[in-house]
């Protein structure tokens, strides 16, 4: 029997309609499942293609997850940040990388993936920031500059940081090297509504993008206004010069405009640090087609 990702809700808990009532029954059942998860379970036309597409994918990738990823992917706070691995992942094989398998014991002092590319190692460790809840409810208030809420940059300074500084407290003691190449992937998706190029350039380089002609030339300004408890500048940071690059997902995971996998028609970007002490090769950047938001020359 083929395995299913879906597989912990059971077949009788499989409904195939939209009743609310008995939706809301399930997520007392599985109250330690995320609802969206529970939602995908479900039957219709449009969830059985979206479980299909997961699980292709899955398999695709399932050697290179976590072992125990099938027993974690349901769960609350685990489902968008496992979610996110299979799809960068799925990526990553798709644009014909050397991904390496990582054993039992390198789980948990490694970043997520490893790629061999012309003789070096580029480690990519996938982040979701974490949802409002976490780190709102440490704040009292609100502020606003240019209609982007500080909690909102708060959530995602934090979700980048605490991977950057995770490499020098646990990865670089354990199997990684300094002459690895070393990357932060980030998915927007927890960060609400919010449209995260302007936010990720504020934080890395304190810049804002203000406009994208039909051309594709870009302008941009300097932010001036520093906010306490936030700090930015980190890719003009030589603190941070061991993290090479940044990898970002700009719009919500789309599973319905691809039959195979939900790769091409989603909106990846990438923003170099020009402080990096290892970077990354120019024919690497060229084979993973990302759209670069600035020029940095």
């Amino acid at each position: 029997m083929e395995e299913d990702i879906f597989s912990c809700i059971w077949e009788e808990d499989i409904f195939y309609n939209n009743d609310n009532q008995v939706f809301q029954e399930k997520l007392k059942k599985y109250s330690d499942y995320e609802e969206l998860f529970i939602k995908r379970a479900t039957h219709n036309k449009t969830r059985e293609k979206i479980k299909l597409i997961i699980n292709e994918s899955y398999k695709k990738c399932k050697k290179y997850l976590d072992k125990n990823f099938i027993s974690i992917f349901p769960k609350k706070w685990e489902f968008y940040w496992r979610l996110w691995e299979i799809f960068l992942c799925d990526f990553l094989i798709t644009k014909k990388f050397n991904l390496i398998e990582k054993t039992k014991k390198q789980e948990n002092w490694t970043p997520d993936f490893l790629v061999e590319y012309e003789w070096k190692k580029i480690r990519i460790e996938a982040r979701t920031p974490a949802e409002h809840s976490f780190i709102e409810n440490l704040w009292n208030k609100t502020y606003n500059l240019l209609d982007i809420s500080i909690p909102r940059y708060k959530r995602l300074n934090k979700g980048f940081c605490d991977k950057a500084n995770h490499w020098e407290k646990v990865y670089r003691k354990n199997w990684c090297s300094e002459n690895d190449i070393f990357i932060i992937a980030i998915d927007w998706n927890q960060v609400d509504s919010w449209s995260t190029d302007k936010g990720i350039l504020s934080i890395l380089y304190w810049i804002w993008l203000t406009q994208i002609d039909i051309h594709g030339n870009i302008s941009y300004q300097k932010l001036s206004k520093i906010w306490d408890n936030i700090d930015v500048w980190y890719f003009t940071n030589s603190s941070y010069s061991h993290i090479s690059w940044v990898i970002y997902l700009e719009w919500e995971i789309n599973f319905l405009d691809n039959d195979n996998m939900f790769v091409e028609n989603n909106s990846f970007q990438f923003i170099p640090n020009i402080t990096a002490k290892n970077p990354v090769p120019e024919l690497f950047i060229k084979q993973l087609g990302l759209y670069i938001p600035i020029n940095f020359d």
